[in-house]
């Protein structure tokens, strides 16, 4: 198995200098969140790729008349690379600014990952659930990844 450094990937920042920072910063939060599963050979299918990126990532939706704005500091999502595998994208400044948060938005992004069984695939009911109301499939998926919380042993748990 590969090491939590070589999962960090530059792909976002090549030749920007925050990357060395980001890359020890996150490779030992990772390191910290993987050692804190209770048993990460079955829980957790694979080692996610994590994309450290130099901008917020947004999603625009009605709620009735009005429209909402979600911002992500972080974000499970298909790795760029291999889309049938998830990656982890952690927006720079989280680690620049937050550094001792950084365990907790990786293991709350992992849970999504541990809850999806590491398959990127949608079900009818994720299908239905996006037709009727994205704010509701998104309450679905936090509540989802919040019942893998308890996988993971303290002080990580309490972090995410």
């Amino acid at each position: 198995m590969t090491g939590p450094l070589t999962l960090v990937s530059d792909r976002y920042l090549m030749n920007d200098e925050r990357f060395r920072h980001a890359k020890l910063a996150i490779g030992k939060s990772y390191k910290d969140v993987i050692d804190s599963l209770a048993d990460k050979s079955t829980m957790l299918p694979y080692h996610p790729i994590i994309y450290p990126i130099p901008f917020m990532l947004s999603r625009k939706y009605k709620t009735g008349k009005e429209l909402a704005r979600a911002l992500f500091y972080s974000v499970s999502y298909p790795d760029v690379s291999e889309f049938t595998k998830f990656s982890i994208y952690i927006v720079v400044s989280v680690f620049e600014k937050f550094p001792d948060h950084l365990v907790g938005v990786m293991g709350h992004e992992i849970a999504h990952i541990i809850a999806a069984k590491g398959e990127v695939k949608l079900s009818e009911e994720d299908l239905g659930l996006i037709m009727r109301s994205w704010p509701e499939f998104m309450e679905a998926k936090e509540r989802t990844a919040s019942r893998i919380y308890s996988y993971f042993r303290e002080p990580t748990k309490s972090m995410i």
